[in-house]
């Protein structure tokens, strides 16, 4: 069941990769203004979402990549979601939440991994 739950997990990640690519012009909006490069981290966050997925699939490189994704996730609650709430969009906890969960479960499967 486990291996259901990280393939499943797997593919979440591989789909919010995708996504970074099918809408960047919106997502550029996010990044926040004192990261250099500006909308070039939508597409490299992207790739890095898609390479995670695919290695938590093909089980390679597998601690590495939970790891990664655990601190991309967490610097995406800390630097694009809560100084969206401190700002006043409420709806934004909701998305600090998902990646912290996300990087909750990113973690998990980092630490039940020996690679």
């Amino acid at each position: 069941m486990s291996k259901i739950a990280t393939i499943a997990y797997a593919l979440v990640i591989l789909v919010f990769g995708v996504t970074h690519f099918v809408n960047t012009p919106e997502m550029r909006n996010y990044v926040p203004a004192f990261v250099p490069g500006g909308g070039a981290w939508v597409y490299i966050t992207g790739a890095f979402l898609i390479a995670a997925g695919v290695a938590i699939i093909i089980n390679k490189q597998v601690r590495l990549a939970g790891i990664l994704l655990t601190i991309l996730l967490l610097s995406f609650a800390l630097t694009i979601h809560l100084p969206r709430v401190v700002n006043g969009f409420e709806s934004g906890v909701g998305l600090i939440m998902k990646d912290i969960g996300l990087a909750a479960g990113a973690l998990l499967i980092a630490s039940r991994t020996q690679s």
